[in-house]
Protein backbone atom coordinates (compact mmCIF):
# COMPACT_ATOMS: atom_id res chain seq x y z
CA UNK A 1 0.00 0.00 0.00
CA UNK A 2 2.72 2.43 1.01
CA UNK A 3 4.43 1.85 -2.91
CA UNK A 4 1.01 1.99 -4.24
CA UNK A 5 0.65 5.56 -3.24
CA UNK A 6 3.81 6.71 -3.01
CA UNK A 7 3.68 5.97 -6.84
CA UNK A 8 0.27 7.09 -7.53
CA UNK A 9 1.51 10.82 -5.52
CA UNK A 10 4.59 10.61 -7.72
CA UNK A 11 2.51 10.23 -10.80
CA UNK A 12 0.38 12.86 -9.98
CA UNK A 13 2.58 15.47 -8.54
CA UNK A 14 5.35 15.55 -11.05
CA UNK A 15 4.94 18.52 -13.10
CA UNK A 16 5.06 17.58 -16.68
CA UNK A 17 5.47 19.39 -19.97
CA UNK A 18 1.45 19.90 -20.69
CA UNK A 19 0.47 19.18 -17.63
CA UNK A 20 -2.18 16.40 -18.32
CA UNK A 21 -3.42 13.15 -17.10
CA UNK A 22 -3.97 11.37 -20.00
CA UNK A 23 -7.24 9.50 -20.64
CA UNK A 24 -8.82 10.74 -17.50
CA UNK A 25 -11.93 12.00 -17.02
CA UNK A 26 -14.09 13.93 -14.55
CA UNK A 27 -14.66 12.72 -11.30
CA UNK A 28 -17.96 12.59 -9.81
CA UNK A 29 -18.41 15.56 -7.44
CA UNK A 30 -17.17 14.76 -4.26
CA UNK A 31 -16.50 10.68 -4.72
CA UNK A 32 -12.87 10.88 -3.46
CA UNK A 33 -13.54 12.44 0.02
CA UNK A 34 -10.00 12.01 0.83
CA UNK A 35 -8.45 13.68 -1.69
CA UNK A 36 -6.59 16.91 -0.41
CA UNK A 37 -5.47 19.99 -2.13
CA UNK A 38 -1.94 21.25 -1.16
CA UNK A 39 -2.40 25.18 -0.92
CA UNK A 40 -0.76 28.39 -1.24
CA UNK A 41 -3.38 30.74 -2.60
CA UNK A 42 -3.50 28.38 -5.12
CA UNK A 43 -4.36 24.65 -5.74
CA UNK A 44 -0.61 23.04 -6.50
CA UNK A 45 -0.04 19.24 -5.29
CA UNK A 46 -2.21 16.79 -4.26
CA UNK A 47 -2.29 14.46 -1.29
CA UNK A 48 -4.86 11.83 0.75
CA UNK A 49 -6.18 12.39 3.66
CA UNK A 50 -5.18 9.13 5.90
CA UNK A 51 -7.29 9.92 8.94
CA UNK A 52 -8.91 12.87 10.66
CA UNK A 53 -5.85 14.73 11.25
CA UNK A 54 -3.12 13.56 8.71
CA UNK A 55 -2.61 13.93 4.93
CA UNK A 56 0.21 11.95 2.70
CA UNK A 57 2.00 13.35 0.08
CA UNK A 58 5.23 13.76 -1.65
CA UNK A 59 8.07 15.46 -0.33
CA UNK A 60 9.05 17.60 -2.86
CA UNK A 61 5.60 19.14 -3.02
CA UNK A 62 6.36 21.01 0.38
CA UNK A 63 6.53 24.97 0.51
CA UNK A 64 6.51 26.02 4.55
CA UNK A 65 3.39 27.99 4.53
CA UNK A 66 1.07 25.81 2.74
CA UNK A 67 -2.36 24.88 3.54
CA UNK A 68 -4.78 21.83 2.95
CA UNK A 69 -8.03 22.48 1.48
CA UNK A 70 -10.55 19.25 1.73
CA UNK A 71 -14.09 18.99 0.66
CA UNK A 72 -12.92 20.14 -3.09
CA UNK A 73 -14.14 19.35 -6.35
CA UNK A 74 -13.22 21.80 -8.87
CA UNK A 75 -10.08 23.84 -7.58
CA UNK A 76 -11.39 27.20 -9.12
CA UNK A 77 -14.44 27.93 -7.64
CA UNK A 78 -16.17 27.93 -3.63
CA UNK A 79 -18.74 24.91 -3.78
CA UNK A 80 -19.60 25.41 0.34
CA UNK A 81 -17.94 21.56 0.57
CA UNK A 82 -14.48 22.77 1.26
CA UNK A 83 -12.93 22.75 4.67
CA UNK A 84 -9.68 24.98 4.87
CA UNK A 85 -7.16 23.53 7.53
CA UNK A 86 -3.42 24.73 8.84
CA UNK A 87 -0.87 22.37 8.79
CA UNK A 88 0.75 21.94 12.10
CA UNK A 89 4.05 19.48 11.72
CA UNK A 90 5.61 18.02 8.31
CA UNK A 91 7.55 14.95 8.82
CA UNK A 92 9.52 14.14 5.49
CA UNK A 93 10.87 10.42 4.67
CA UNK A 94 14.39 10.87 6.89
CA UNK A 95 16.01 9.08 3.50
CA UNK A 96 14.38 11.47 1.08
CA UNK A 97 16.71 12.91 -1.58
CA UNK A 98 15.33 16.49 -3.24
CA UNK A 99 17.62 16.06 -6.28
CA UNK A 100 16.87 12.29 -7.20
CA UNK A 101 13.66 12.49 -4.98
CA UNK A 102 14.07 8.86 -3.85
CA UNK A 103 11.93 8.71 -0.47
CA UNK A 104 9.60 11.23 -2.19
CA UNK A 105 6.89 11.01 0.60
CA UNK A 106 5.68 12.87 3.55
CA UNK A 107 3.19 13.22 6.39
CA UNK A 108 1.27 16.49 7.10
CA UNK A 109 -0.48 16.69 10.33
CA UNK A 110 -3.20 19.38 10.26
CA UNK A 111 -3.56 22.18 13.08
CA UNK A 112 -6.89 20.24 13.89
CA UNK A 113 -9.04 17.46 12.90
CA UNK A 114 -11.30 17.46 10.00
CA UNK A 115 -14.74 17.34 10.16
CA UNK A 116 -15.89 14.40 8.50
CA UNK A 117 -18.50 14.76 5.82
CA UNK A 118 -19.87 13.61 2.81
CA UNK A 119 -16.96 15.67 1.12
CA UNK A 120 -14.53 14.72 3.77
CA UNK A 121 -13.69 11.74 5.02
CA UNK A 122 -10.35 9.41 4.92
CA UNK A 123 -9.55 6.87 2.65
CA UNK A 124 -10.43 3.65 3.36
CA UNK A 125 -7.50 1.31 3.49
CA UNK A 126 -7.03 -1.97 2.27
CA UNK A 127 -6.91 -5.36 4.84
CA UNK A 128 -4.40 -7.21 2.79
CA UNK A 129 -1.89 -7.03 -0.39
CA UNK A 130 -3.30 -5.77 -3.85
CA UNK A 131 -3.60 -8.66 -6.05
CA UNK A 132 -1.64 -8.71 -9.45
CA UNK A 133 -4.45 -7.83 -12.05
CA UNK A 134 -6.66 -5.73 -9.26
CA UNK A 135 -8.08 -2.71 -11.36
CA UNK A 136 -6.98 0.47 -9.29
CA UNK A 137 -7.90 4.59 -10.66
CA UNK A 138 -5.62 7.32 -9.39
CA UNK A 139 -7.17 10.89 -9.28
CA UNK A 140 -5.74 14.45 -9.03
CA UNK A 141 -6.54 17.90 -10.51
CA UNK A 142 -5.09 18.13 -14.11
CA UNK A 143 -5.48 18.65 -17.48
CA UNK A 144 -7.09 16.27 -19.94
CA UNK A 145 -6.48 18.33 -23.11
CA UNK A 146 -4.18 20.98 -24.16
CA UNK A 147 -5.88 24.28 -23.02
CA UNK A 148 -7.40 22.95 -20.54
CA UNK A 149 -7.65 24.80 -17.00
CA UNK A 150 -7.55 21.71 -15.01
CA UNK A 151 -9.67 22.64 -12.07
CA UNK A 152 -11.81 19.70 -11.87
CA UNK A 153 -10.74 16.30 -10.01
CA UNK A 154 -9.83 14.22 -12.77
CA UNK A 155 -9.82 9.94 -12.15
CA UNK A 156 -7.77 7.69 -14.54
Amino acid sequence: LFLLLSISFYVLAVPREDGRIIGGRDCEPHSRPYMASLNYGYHFCGGVLINRQWVLSVAHCCPYAMQIMLGEHDVRVFEGTEQLMKTDTIIWHPSYDYQTLDYDIMLIKLFHPVEVTEAVAPVQLPRGCPVAGLPCSVSGWGNTAMGDEGGFLIVI
